[in-house]
């Protein structure tokens, strides 16, 4: 799903920060403000009102020295106030709402940390802004020579069954696009990198820069090695991962988990191996997805149940293929059962809840 909201709260937040200036009841607002890194943590929250709506969640990354400045009852307190005043600027959006504003103390090792981007420095790049990206997706940095484009892409478009959009250049790059400045943009908002370590890989200038970025800002890397040749210079200690060019799918599998613990953060990914089954483009998809599907989820959110839902209803690639509702082999009402804990009937495209005082049978 593509939010409206959270891209433009940094500049909500900005706004605020200028609001509060010379309002000393509002002083340190202002000051946690400025020295915060900002996170959104897209649709955590979901209300089945109104035919659905997500709720985000505002994270403030601070410095230690600025949250002991603050007790515990006052912070409570700020949060509550920044989180109104932040509801009071934002506009009215239709399945989409502020949920709340927490404070967090800085963290290197958190992945969403890494991700936060201070309102204080250059304007804020949104990734789901930039077409490079598939909205909501985790986002991968793949860096390769330009001669092994082709098996850098059919690796990208493996990947994506799992919920990972990948930046390929010069194929994921828009025509009449600057391609310097895309390529920019990619490695300024990817989430890790991927690095596509072929023999000739460190011949390249570009390549050795791209890498030197990530490891700049902290940005998790992956080797993928498919030739003789190891990761040299800084990124010599990474083991890599053995893997063949011409076996994509082979190698996106064994790479899932190990992106999944790279970036500490296996509930967003598992929410893009659902979005991924709901986005199927063919039957043929749908099944290898949905094996993906089983093989990823252990337990369905609220917000991931409903997106199967409503994909079901209007993907006639969903409801449409017999290896998920076949009479004699109902794989997905199984799963569905099995992830959630509740019971489920499917008729046509619709999935619903059975009720528990419903009869088994209807008596004549």
């Amino acid at each position: 799903m593509s939010y409206y909201l959270p891209a433009k709260i940094p500049g909500y937040l900005l706004r605020l920060s200028h609001h509060y200036a010379g309002d000393t009841d509002n002083a340190t607002l202002k000051s946690l403000i400025d020295a915060a890194r900002v996170y959104v943590d897209e649709g955590i929250q979901y209300d089945n009102w109104d035919g659905g709506t997500y709720g985000h969640d505002v994270r403030l990354y601070l410095p230690l020295e600025a949250l002991a400045a603050i007790s515990p009852k006052q912070q409570e307190k700020l949060t509550e106030t920044l989180t109104r005043d932040l509801r009071g600027i934002a506009p009215q959006r239709p399945g989409e709402f502020i949920s709340t504003v927490v404070f967090e103390l800085n963290d290197e090792n958190d992945a969403d940390f890494q991700q936060a981007v201070s309102i204080c420095e250059k304007p804020v790049v949104s990734p789901d802004a930039l077409t490079i990206w598939k909205p909501s997706f985790v986002r991968v940095f793949i860096t390769h020579r330009d001669e092994h484009k082709a098996a850098a892409q059919d690796l990208a478009q493996a990947l994506e069954g799992y919920g990972f959009s990948c930046f390929v250049a010069h194929d994921t790059i828009a025509p009449m696009t600057e391609w310097r400045l895309e390529i920019m943009r990619g490695l300024e908002t990817m989430e890790v990198m991927l690095v596509f370590l072929t023999d000739d890989f460190h011949g390249s200038t570009w390549t050795n820069q791209e890498v030197g970025y990530a490891l700049g800002v902290g940005t998790p890397i992956i080797c993928v090695k498919l030739g003789k040749a190891d990761p040299a210079g800084f990124i010599g200690h990474i083991q890599a991962m053995k893997a063949k060019l011409d076996e994509p799918d082979d190698a996106a599998a064994r790479l899932y988990p190990l992106l999944r613990d790279a970036l500490g953060a296996r509930t967003r990914l598992q929410t893009g191996v659902v979005k991924a089954f709901a986005e199927s483009p063919s039957w043929g998809e749908t099944t290898i997805r949905f094996q993906r599907l089983e093989a990823a989820v252990e337990k369905l959110t609220d917000g991931e149940l409903q997106m199967i839902i409503d994909a079901y209803y209007r993907n006639d690639q969903l409801y449409g293929a017999t290896y998920l509702t076949h009479q004699n082999n109902r794989r997905l009402r199984t799963f569905l059962e099995k992830t959630t804990g509740n019971e489920f009937d499917i008729h046509g495209r619709k999935i619903s809840l059975r009720r528990s005082d419903a009869p088994d049978e209807i008596p004549f």
